[in-house]
Parts: structure tokens; sequence; C-alpha cells
């Protein structure tokens, strides 16, 4: 049981990170992400992380397939904070929001936090990074495009 612990641990320690640019006003800021792609990822997340490397962060990926505006992302079990960036078919940002963790043991008591329209893709970073480094809703995603639609 043990080794199947430390074997989970050592995978999300350990995950694959891919480039993704975002295009700003003020040129390119690179990332390294991790992909979440299948249902399972999604629904992990970024939960139990203690930090997140300063360009890195988690890319939730629904295969090009539009996501209704209703559907949020919430940060039970979640232990930093994150701000989330909704991305459109057009690969642009249209909604960013910055979450909390949950301290609630019941998942029913954490808050959601809902894009104000439809999306293909979600990108978790760190708390406060979108607006440390002047990434804002309009900007749009440049290298890394292709994986919004795989």
């Amino acid at each position: 049981m043990l080794l199947l612990v430390v074997a989970c641990f050592t995978a999300v320690q350990a995950a694959e990170r891919v480039p993704l640019g975002i295009e700003t006003h003020t040129g390119t800021r690179s990332l390294a992400v991790e992909l979440a792609g299948t249902a399972e990822q999604r629904a992990r997340g970024l939960m139990q992380r203690e930090s997140l490397p300063e360009d890195g962060g988690m890319l939730f990926l629904y295969g090009g397939r539009e996501q209704p505006a209703s559907n949020g992302y919430w940060m039970y079990r979640t232990l930093i904070p994150l701000d989330i960036a909704f991305i459109g078919g057009d690969g642009r940002i249209h909604s960013i929001r910055t979450m909390s963790p949950c301290e609630s043991r019941t998942a029913m008591n954490c808050p959601s936090y809902y894009p104000d329209a439809p999306y293909i893709a979600a990108l978790e970073v760190e708390g406060g990074y979108l607006e440390r480094h002047g990434i804002e809703v309009g900007d749009r995603i440049g290298q890394g495009r292709e994986l919004l639609f795989d």
C-alpha cells in the first residue's frame, strides 16, 4: 500500500510539462504546463500541491469541445491560491478569476468560480501570476495553441 501511495505522489510531482506561450501587449510569456486532458486528470487538477514552479501551471483540455459557462472550477483540497484563465475557441483569454483555497472538508461547501462565457480550455497558475506578468483578458495562446483542439 505504501508503495502505491509513493508511486502516485511521484507521478504527480513528475508530470510531463509542455511549452505554452501567451501573447500579451508587451510580448510573449512562456510557461511550461502540465496537461489535464482526461476526466480523471481534470477532477484531480492541482489538489494537494504545496507549490508550483514559477512559470508552471496546468492546462485543462476538453478536446476542443466547448464547455458551458455554467461549468465552473472549485478549490476543494487545493492548498495554494490559483489564478484561472478561461480560453475561448479563438484561443483568447475571455475570463480571469483568482481562486482561494477552500478549507472545508466537504466539497459542497467550497465556492465555484465561473467564466463569463463558454470555453474550450482553462489555465491554472499560481495566484497573482497573471497580474504580475501583465496577462489580461483578450490575450491569446500562441505557442501550444494546437493543444486546445487535440
